[in-house]
């Protein structure tokens, strides 16, 4: 019985973060489902994390990943480096 109440209890804090995630999205980009470009910011955005590699199936996501980039390098002072 403990196994099941604790497999509940973190499904439903997976599920309130995945809610909040989804908020922050549509505060942030005007898209709920916007996820990548949030997970892209915070990563370009974290000093901690020296490399981010971003993969991308489509020119529409191309666009949309540079878009973030290019949003957070003009605001990073252009330390965020493309290669």
């Amino acid at each position: 019985i403990n196994t099941v109440s604790s497999l509940i209890n973190n499904t439903n804090k997976l599920l309130i973060a995945c809610e909040q995630a989804a908020e922050l999205c549509e505060k942030e980009t005007g898209d709920r489902n916007n996820l990548p470009s949030i997970a892209i910011e915070y990563a370009l955005a974290n000093e901690d994390i020296s490399v981010t590699l971003i993969g991308m199936k489509n020119r529409d996501e191309l666009r949309k990943n540079l878009a973030v980039v290019k949003r957070l390098k003009d605001r990073a002072n252009n330390k965020i480096y493309l290669i």
